[in-house]
């Protein structure tokens, strides 16, 4: 299943339509397959956007990949994270952290750049964590020097420290911008350092 799903990507991506629709029927049998009897499917979550898969299927797809994740982080034996129930600790500002390795010459930050500094600071602390590192680019530069903090994760190999700093920011909203895209880290958000987490820009699907 994985070669012959591997195959599928490889000849939309070469805009190769001959027999596409068998291709599409026997690509939908074996997720259909897969998810049935709770495997990890052969589509990646990012690719199941290609094809005539079903929301439901969509959906089970990544929730099969978000349980990889929680099994993956259930190893480091972490207890789950305490959080404060108001805003005095932040003077009363919602602090917020946006997570992406697209900190960098890429379409996420061509559109987000001016996005930090843009905040009323009255209101709200803005945090910048990068999972990727400096790429010297006016991108990078311009969003770490407009975020009131700029975070370098990839600096912190071990996703149980990196999900520490977080936390101990005291972040009220955490944002994942790379949701299955190259340079994710979904474990983090797997540890729930922060109280609310949501998906946003850098990928237009579910978490699962």
């Amino acid at each position: 299943p994985e070669a012959f799903c591997n195959l599928v990507h490889c000849l939309q991506i070469c805009c190769d339509w001959k027999d596409y629709k068998n291709r599409m029927t026997k690509l939908v049998e074996i997720v259909q397959d897969q998810v049935s009897k709770n495997r990890l499917p052969s589509v990646h979550p990012h690719h199941s956007m290609l094809y005539p898969l079903t929301s439901d299927q969509s959906k089970a797809i990544a929730a099969c990949h978000a349980n990889l994740c929680a099994e993956k982080v259930a190893a480091l034996h972490k207890p789950a994270y305490q959080f404060d129930r108001d805003l005095s600790a932040s003077g009363g500002r919602l602090r917020i952290g946006y997570v992406s390795s697209d900190f960098c010459n890429h379409p996420t930050s061509h559109l987000m750049q001016s996005i930090p500094g843009m905040h009323d600071k009255s209101k709200f602390e803005i945090f910048c964590y990068a999972l990727n590192a400096d790429d010297k680019t006016n991108f990078r530069g311009k969003i770490e020097s407009e975020a009131e903090h700029f975070v370098d994760l990839s600096q912190i190999a071990c996703n149980g420290q990196a999900a520490d700093r977080i936390h101990a920011d005291g972040i009220h909203i955490l944002v994942n911008m790379n949701g299955y895209t190259k340079g994710a880290r979904n474990e983090l958000f797997a540890l729930k350092p922060a109280p609310i987490q949501a998906m946003w820009l850098g990928y237009p699907g579910t978490s699962g």
